[in-house]
């Protein structure tokens, strides 16, 4: 097995795995995206176009929280991004701020899915998420003097954590 290691030590299966994130994280997000808009969806059957739920539109209960985790899982990616090409040039002093954002992706994307549908156990979801963003929160504060995308991902988790403690407050 030849696993050659770049200077910092991250070999190719970490930089391989972190990069498989954010493309699911991507993904992810555009699913999310679409649930979000699917309240205006139509169809056309044959001369007749029908519109579902022509009722008045309201958001859905949990927007906020749905719009907080979507908007982790961007800063997430975006920082994710950055972090593995820096790495891939030798400088390691984000490869915590990787790992921690690399695993608020498929928390935030939990927490968007589950908030969307009003889960029967997105409290208890909530409270996980509050303690993985706080990881990364407080990881990429480190760096958000150096690395705007570090500083948008600390910022973006501090709201996910916020929205989070409003849901399980009420």
């Amino acid at each position: 097995m030849n696993t050659k290691q770049n200077r910092g030590g991250m070999n190719r299966r970490e930089l391989l795995k972190g990069t498989g994130a954010v493309g699911a994280g991507l993904l992810v997000s555009a699913a999310i995206a679409d649930s979000a808009s699917a309240n205006s969806h139509m169809h056309n059957h044959g001369n007749h176009m029908m519109h579902h739920n022509s009722a008045p539109k309201r958001m859905p209960v949990n927007m906020p929280l749905i719009q907080s985790a979507q908007n982790c899982l961007t800063s997430a990616n975006i920082c994710v991004s950055h972090c593995l090409i820096l790495i891939g040039k030798g400088d390691n002093s984000l490869q915590e701020c990787l790992r921690t954002a690399s695993e608020m992706i498929p928390s935030c994307n939990g927490l968007g899915q589950l908030a969307s549908m009003n889960a029967k156990h997105l409290k208890q979801y909530a409270e996980y998420c509050i303690a993985v963003c706080n990881d990364c929160e407080i990881e990429c504060r480190k760096h958000q003097d150096h690395h705007w995308q570090c500083r948008n991902c600390a910022e973006a988790c501090a709201e996910c954590i916020r929205q989070c403690k409003l849901l399980i407050a009420a």
